[in-house]
C-alpha cells in the first residue's frame, strides 16, 4: 500500500481482439506494448500523478529505456492480464516494472526506465520525492536489467524509411513508442525472420522524432559486427539482430535497439 492507502500496484485486464493479432492469431509487439504504455497511464493516475498535472508542472515523464520478454504470445479472444508497479525512484531516474499473463498463467515481462523531463528545456529533471509516496514502492524487479547501453553497429545490412504521420504521434507531438519499436522490427526483411517468434526487445529511446520526420530504419546481425560482441544467455538457440532509428535530417540515432529471435514451435490454437 502507498502512503495514501492505496495500491502500490495497478493491474490491467484485457481481452486480446481481432485489430491486436497477426497472422498467427496471436497478439503482435505493438498492441503489447500499448496495453503496456495503458497499464502504466493508468496506475499514474491512480497515484494522482496525471498528464495534465505533468503539464502544469511543466516536467513530463519520458520513456528511456525498454526490455520486454515473451516467453509465449496470448491468443485471440484470450484474457490478457498486465500487473504493474513502481520499483524507486532515485534522483533522475525511476523504474517500472511489469508482470504480463495470459489464460495460462505468467507469459512475459518487462522493465522500464523513465526520466522526468522539463518541456521547455527539453532536459531531465531531479524527480521529487513525494512522487514515491504517490506510487508507492515495490522493489521486486519481474525482469532484472542493470540497463548498460546496446552494443552498436557500422554497417546495416537491412533498411526501410518511414516518414512519422500525425497518427504516429503521442500527446507530446512525438512518435509513441510503440510505433517507433515497430520501426525497428520491421527494417527486418519477412524471409529472414519466418518460421521464428520475437522473444525479446531491448531499446534504448535517445532523441525524439516529430511529424514530418523521415527515419531510416536499419538492422544487422551481431555476429557480422566485430565491434558489436552480443552473446545471451541463449546465444546457441537464438538469432539476435541490432536495430536503430536514424534521422534522416541530420543523422542522429533516435533510437537503439537489440531484438532476440527463436525457432516458432507454437501453433495456432483452434478458435472455431
Amino acid at each position: 500500500m502507498t502512503a495514501m492507502g492505496k495500491p502500490n500496484f495497478y493491474v490491467l485486464e484485457e481481452v486480446v481482439r481481432s485489430y491486436d493479432i497477426g497472422p498467427d492469431q496471436r497478439i503482435k509487439m505493438r498492441p503489447l506494448l500499448q496495453y503496456l504504455q495503458e497499464a502504466a497511464a493508468r496506475h499514474a493516475r491512480q497515484a494522482g500523478d496525471t498528464f495534465d498535472r505533468q503539464i502544469r508542472q511543466g516536467a513530463v515523464w519520458v520513456l528511456s529505456r525498454l526490455h520486454v520478454r515473451m516467453d509465449r504470445y496470448p491468443h485471440w479472444h484470450e484474457r490478457l492480464r498486465i500487473e504493474t508497479w513502481s520499483v524507486g525512484i532515485k534522483s533522475f531516474s525511476a523504474i517500472r516494472d511489469f508482470r504480463i499473463e495470459d489464460e495460462s498463467g505468467i507469459c512475459g515481462a518487462a522493465t522500464t526506465q523513465w526520466v522526468l523531463m522539463n518541456i521547455e528545456k527539453r532536459r531531465p529533471v531531479r524527480i521529487p520525492a513525494s512522487l514515491q509516496e504517490g506510487y508507492g514502492r515495490r522493489p521486486e524487479r519481474e525482469l532484472d536489467d542493470p540497463f548498460k547501453p546496446l552494443p552498436t553497429f557500422e554497417n546495416p545490412q537491412h533498411e526501410r524509411v518511414f516518414a512519422v504521420r500525425r497518427g504516429d504521434l503521442d500527446p507530446l507531438n512525438h512518435v509513441n513508442y510503440p510505433v517507433a519499436v515497430e520501426w525497428c522490427l520491421e527494417s527486418l526483411p519477412a524471409e529472414r525472420v519466418n518460421g521464428l517468434r520475437l522473444a525479446s526487445v531491448e531499446v534504448a529511446f535517445k532523441k525524439e522524432s516529430v511529424y514530418g520526420d523521415e527515419l531510416l530504419a536499419q538492422s544487422a546481425e551481431p555476429m557480422a559486427q566485430a565491434s558489436s560482441p552480443c552473446v545471451g544467455p541463449d546465444s546457441d538457440q537464438s538469432i539476435l539482430f541490432l536495430h536503430r532509428l536514424v534521422r534522416r535530417s541530420d543523422d542522429a540515432i533516435a533510437i537503439a535497439a537489440r531484438s532476440r529471435w527463436v525457432v516458432d514451435n507454437l501453433r495456432p490454437r483452434d478458435t472455431s
